[in-house]
């Protein structure tokens, strides 16, 4: 019977978590980067870009982090792997205000990102909920069968476990430590 600790239980949300969601964050990701340079191109006109694309690179700060004022809200978008120049010293300045397309695109954005963000909590604090509700492997079988592929790691009675905690080897430790077996121990 293995028992559950915190740490196992935070690994096992990880685990559920990171399936669900991390093919939608990493296409979310793409859509920010094409998002984020869409917007950067409509602050900015094309000789201006143009220009300052011609500078040394050392010339002009290069930035991953735009941030731009979206009717009043601050929006920051993130490059995947690509900096542009920006005519500010400090990071993450707010490059000025989006209009028309551009603000439509980037709120509708902000709020697609958002509404994922919540799904992913509301789904990290019901896997809380069931984990911590329970204290054995053997018990969450009972709960929650369905998630055996996040936990089978941790069943000692599961071919596929890691296996649990070490055997504490007495006569080794004992030894290591210079220590004589006690008369109980004997």
């Amino acid at each position: 019977m293995t028992r559950l600790t915190n740490e196992i239980r935070d690994s096992i949300i990880g685990k559920a978590i990171n399936e669900k969601f991390e093919p939608v964050l990493s296409k979310l990701k793409k859509e920010e980067h094409e998002l984020a340079l869409l917007c950067y191109k409509s602050i900015y006109d094309k000789k201006v870009l143009a220009a300052a694309n011609k500078l040394p690179k050392e010339w002009t700060r290069q930035d991953g982090c735009l941030r731009f004022n979206a009717g009043g809200y601050y929006l920051t978008f993130c490059l995947i792997d690509k900096k542009v120049p920006v005519p500010y010293s400090t990071g993450c300045a707010t490059l000025g205000s989006l209009k028309d397309e551009a603000l439509e695109k980037a709120r509708a954005f902000a709020e697609k990102k958002k509404d994922i963000e919540d799904q992913k909590i509301k789904a990290r604090y019901a896997l809380q909920a069931v984990l911590y509700s329970v204290t054995t492997i053997n018990k969450l079988k009972t709960v929650w069968a369905e998630g055996e592929k996040f936990y089978t790691m941790y069943d000692e009675q599961s071919p596929k476990s890691k296996g649990g905690l070490p055997a504490v080897q007495i006569q080794e430790l004992n030894e290591m430590l210079g220590l004589k077996p006690s008369k109980k121990a004997a």
